[in-house]
């Protein structure tokens, strides 16, 4: 489904391979999201590693300019769980509907496009909701830049990974692996005498007493 519009008001629902349904064909969605890219249309996904691999094998070229709410979600606050069903109830106060409660234990095939519409324009709708409280979060905090420096560009080098393979030296694998253990060991004793010259409790012998113990 595609959500877009000023204020994100328009929603479509595009159905492929549903049963009792004028469906469109695959071939139709390759030109469509061919377009798009060709007009330098910014797209809101979540999960982009997902999203990226499966358009990349299915229609064979990616999406041009993305943002991820997922990885978004992780900047506004790392320590909240970011899958979108949580997310839409945590900002939005909003139950969305299950894959299980949708197909009642069916494959997707085996639905209409009556039975499915609702619940495959769901995920876009609060996708683009969430895009935008993000994106001004980000600004006001001060993380936009990074995120996009950081998350977006490796995004795409996974989802290429993911359906490419990637080759893996295993004997210069393990020399890093060696080197960052010697580094983190090097650290740490730097970090334990910061510590300790603090007087940071736990890291300096106090004798037990009545009075400590």
């Amino acid at each position: 489904s595609f959500t877009y519009g000023n204020n994100n008001q328009h929603t479509i629902y595009v159905a492929v391979d549903h049963k009792d349904t004028s469906n469109v064909h695959l071939d139709q969605i390759k030109e469509l999201f061919k377009q798009l890219n060709d007009v330098g249309t910014k797209f809101a996904v979540h999960n982009a590693y997902f999203e990226l691999t499966v358009m990349q094998r299915t229609l064979g070229f990616w999406l041009h300019d993305i943002d991820d709410t997922l990885l978004m979600a992780s900047y506004v606050n790392e320590n909240e769980k970011n899958g979108l069903k949580k997310l839409t109830k945590e900002y939005f106060d909003y139950d969305q509907a299950t894959y299980e409660e949708t197909t009642g234990g069916r494959k997707m095939s085996e639905l209409t496009l009556d039975e499915v519409c609702a619940y495959g324009a769901d995920d876009t709708i609060m996708t683009a909701g969430l895009a935008n409280v993000f994106h001004i979060l980000m600004h006001l905090e001060g993380v936009w830049q990074t995120y996009r420096d950081v998350e977006i560009g490796a995004a795409y080098l996974t989802a290429q990974a993911f359906n490419d393979g990637l080759p893996i030296d295993m004997v210069k694998l393990a020399e890093l692996t060696k080197r960052d253990a010697a580094l983190k060991a090097e650290q740490r004793k730097i970090f334990d005498q910061y510590l300790i010259s603090l007087g940071w409790e736990g890291t300096v012998y106090t004798e037990a007493s009545e009075a400590n113990y």
